[in-house]
């Protein structure tokens, strides 16, 4: 066990199934993590972790220009933000993951309070945008990002979403960035943001639970199973790969209660 050179604390809210409180990204810097569950309920604790996000692009198509946002949506700094104002039909939000992922954690700063827009969620199939159904908890209900929450779908099969160099895309621009292979998401709004102050601090891939037939495993997409406890345990500590994961996950059969989580920097 190395030398701890720096602690960061946060809490996870638990819940019964996977919601925004359940949800953490991994903050830059840290590589291994300590999670404590004090219940007098004693259950196991599911702890998933997601894949890293590598890059976030923004596209504006009125320039055009694609801008790069990956620090500011994946730093955990709440002051560090990408900014969607006026966001419209042409323009697009791209995330690319190590690995194929169920959705996106999203937190919103400066809400999209003011306009009626919903978000369409596209993968490459076959190198050709296609539609994700969404399930959009949270971060929807007057309008796209106008909160906090998730945005879910069914993975697709891996078959049909592949590693991609955004490059390759059918329909992108020419001057898109030409980036490793990842597996890319994307939003567009279906109307126009009409509010001047859409800012997001951070956007998290979900774990994906969804085994891939060929390998039959998830990805290199971990999962464990801890303890609550009464007392007197000591935290259960996990060291992260932060090349592979981006985030960690804790879903309780029926607690609802605090979960205590320490970032360790071990050199």
């Amino acid at each position: 066990m190395g030398k701890i050179s720096k602690i960061r604390g946060d809490t996870i809210t638990l819940a019964t199934a996977r919601a925004y409180a359940t949800v953490l990204g991994i903050p830059p810097g840290f590589n291994a993590v300590e999670v404590n569950v004090p219940s007098a309920t004693i259950e196991a604790i599911l702890v998933g972790f997601g894949p890293r996000i590598r890059r976030i692009y923004y596209y504006d198509a009125s320039v055009p220009q694609w801008i790069e946002y990956t620090t500011q949506g994946t730093d955990r700094n709440t002051l560090s933000l990408i900014p969607l104002s006026e966001m419209q039909t042409a323009d697009r939000l791209y995330v690319g993951a190590t690995r194929r992922h169920a959705g996106w954690s999203v937190d919103v700063v400066g809400t999209n309070a003011a306009g009626t827009a919903s978000g369409v969620w596209e993968y490459p199939a076959d190198k050709v945008w296609t539609t994700l159904s969404a399930t959009q908890t949270g971060v929807r209900t007057t309008a796209v990002f106008d909160k906090d929450g998730l945005v879910t779908w069914t993975v697709p099969a891996n078959s049909l979403w592949l590693a991609e160099r955004l490059v390759d895309v059918a329909g992108e621009a020419l001057a898109a960035p030409k980036t490793e292979p990842l597996f890319w998401t994307r939003v567009r709004p279906d109307a126009a943001f009409t509010d001047t102050s859409v800012t997001l601090a951070e956007l998290t891939a979900l774990f994906n639970d969804t085994l891939n037939v060929l390998t039959l495993d998830n990805e290199g997409q971990s999962a464990i199973r801890i303890l609550s406890h009464a007392g007197g345990m000591q935290p259960y500590r996990i060291p992260l790969d932060t090349d592979r994961y981006g985030s960690i996950e804790l879903v309780s059969a029926t607690l609802t209660s605090a979960a205590h989580i320490n970032w360790l920097a071990q050199e």
